[in-house]
């Protein structure tokens, strides 16, 4: 599920460097949408990123859940990026 959002959204250094390992499986990615207050509501996220530079500044909170996640080797994250309606 990772990988086609990487394809879509990412751009040609994102894909080039992300997609290979992941598609082959040599490296294993996850998503974190689910929040304290929206549950996995992807209309209700209240996780926000704003670009300062080069970089984007992400102000929020993700549950974590008890399972081991440790054997990912990348983890990608849902937030906002503009006003909502």
């Amino acid at each position: 599920m990772v990988t086609w959002m990487i394809d879509k959204y990412g751009n040609e250094a994102q894909r080039s460097h992300f997609i290979p390992a992941l598609a082959s499986m040599e490296k294993l990615g996850s998503y974190c949408l689910t929040e304290p207050n929206a549950g996995s509501d992807a209309a209700s996220l209240a996780t926000t990123a704003r670009r300062e530079g080069n970089k984007f500044i992400v102000n929020g909170t993700k549950v974590k859940y008890q399972e081991d996640f440790s054997f990912l080797d990348r983890m990608f994250s849902f937030v906002c990026r503009g006003l909502k309606k």
